[in-house]
């Protein structure tokens, strides 16, 4: 499998887009573990507040963390529908209901 990232602006060269042979190739591996350590180095990330872009909390103010939104959207449909919407405007913290 051949991937190729842009690394510089919007992919525009003075001349247009870069060609293919000017992109560099990434080698994708397989790792059983791999998943392991995305989760821990977002983990690790969050926990020195390094990228966290909004601060989810309990609606009785008992829980409260900052938290990567991206990350609440894929791990929760829920969420996703909240932060998609676009009536709905969330600016530094989100409040979810307590059960």
């Amino acid at each position: 499998m051949r991937l190729f990232i842009v690394t510089s602006g919007t992919g525009e060269s003075s001349d247009g887009p870069l060609p293919v042979s000017q992109m560099p190739e990434i080698v994708v591996r397989r790792s059983a573990t791999y998943a392991d350590s995305l989760l821990a180095a977002l983990s690790e990330l969050r926990s020195e507040n390094h990228f966290c872009d909004v601060t989810l909390m309990s609606e009785d103010g008992t829980f409260q963390t900052k938290v990567h939104k991206v990350v609440l959207v894929a791990a929760s449909g829920y969420l996703k529908s909240l932060l998609l919407d676009p009536d709905l405007t969330f600016h530094d913290h989100i409040t979810v209901p307590c059960k």
